[in-house]
């Protein structure tokens, strides 16, 4: 007999793409407080300048904060499922063997005997013939 067993989990994962987003947002943060990105156009713009590398402290841990925050979001599972399910193989069914036994051989016919009571003795009778 065996026995099979199948298990099955399903996750959802609700907040993976405000996560997702939130990793992005920190990568930002620390492009930023490297100084990677740096504000231009008196405040209006956005530009990339390699010239200025300040990092600020309050941008790393601004960073690490989001960061860990976003990773949090992609890993939390919202529901989760699991289904196991169980099969046992039926034995297979037993070989039918057909023994045939002969017939028994015929009884031998009943004579009942009964006793006879013994014959009475005969009467013997003599003739002897006159002259």
């Amino acid at each position: 007999m065996s026995t099979t067993t199948n298990t099955r989990v399903d996750l959802d994962h609700p907040y993976w793409g405000a996560g997702l987003v939130m990793v992005l947002i920190s990568f930002g943060i620390l492009a930023f407080s490297l100084g990677v990105l740096a504000r231009c156009g008196h405040g209006t713009g956005l530009c990339f300048d390699t010239a200025t590398h300040a990092s600020g402290d309050a941008g790393i841990f601004a960073f690490v904060i989001v960061f860990i925050i976003g990773v949090a979001l992609i890993a939390t599972s919202g529901t989760a499922s699991i289904r196991t399910q169980t099969k046992t193989a039926e034995p297979p069914a037993p070989a039918v063997t057909n023994i045939i036994t002969p017939p028994a051989a015929p009884q031998p016919a009943v004579t009942n005997v009964y006793a006879q009571a013994p014959a009475e003795p005969a009467t013997t009778v003599v003739v002897t013939p006159r002259p």
